[in-house]
């Protein structure tokens, strides 16, 4: 891993770079939490995606990095009545603070993020973060991230799984850029719902088998390294 001074040094990354130019604002993801199972084990989940999320941030390179780092939020809704909630259902639930003014702009995306069991269950199940790229992908972290839109046409189920790793680096920058979540799922191809970001890992998972994912459940709320927001 790079130095934090080496990193600033280097030319900026894509996330760096889109951020530089809002003028590094709050920015990151609206979760859903719908597993409510294990006061225990969700702590044990946020402790180990703030993990995660810094050593994903400590790859990236440019200037403004700790500016970009300090700026992260994760803004949660959680209620326990989501408990097992549907996608569709976790979609209301993040119209209302978003009908209201109560996303900030840098989080105000074309998706949102949903944690069900299965996801808990990914993160809390693996080891150190593994390259996507390797056969060690079959058990990576993964959330699920859900259109804000409610589009199920062509086959798009409107949800598809991201890779841990492509979280902050990959998933965000391209929403920034203007790609549709539905632009997005349409480059795993074969209907696969294992993103990426990245070609060569985008072909590692179409040539794997498909691997079903959990019914959809609305997210968590995820107190970053840098920020937790939370909202009842």
């Amino acid at each position: 891993m790079l130095s934090s001074s080496s990193n600033t040094s280097q030319p900026p990354s894509p996330l760096i770079q889109t951020l530089q130019r809002r003028g590094y604002p709050a920015w990151g993801f609206v979760i859903v939490r719908t597993d409510y199972a294990s006061e225990e084990r969700w702590q044990a989940f946020q402790e180990k995606l703030d993990a995660l999320c810094d050593a994903q941030l400590d790859e990236e390179t440019g200037h403004g990095l700790q500016r970009i780092k300090d700026a992260l939020e994760f803004k949660m809704i959680e209620d326990p009545r989501l408990q097992g909630a549907s996608s569709a259902e976790a979609r209301k639930h993040f119209h209302i603070p978003r009908g209201m003014g109560g996303v900030a702009a840098g989080l105000d995306l074309e998706l949102f993020l949903l944690v069900d069991e299965g996801v808990v269950a990914s993160v809390l199940g693996s080891a150190d973060v593994a390259s996507p790229f390797s056969e060690a992908a079959m058990s990576s972290p993964y959330l699920v991230a859900v259109d804000a839109a409610d589009e199920t046409a062509d086959g798009y189920p409107g949800f598809f799984r991201v890779l841990g790793d492509a979280l902050l680096s990959e998933l965000y920058p391209k929403l920034c850029m203007g790609l549709s979540p539905k632009d997005l799922w349409a480059m795993l191809g074969d209907g696969q719902t294992s993103w990426t970001g990245d070609e060569e890992g985008s072909q590692f998972l179409r040539n794997r088998e498909k691997i079903p994912i959990p019914a959809v459940n609305g997210g968590y709320p995820f107190c970053s390294t840098i920020t937790c927001e939370n909202e009842g």
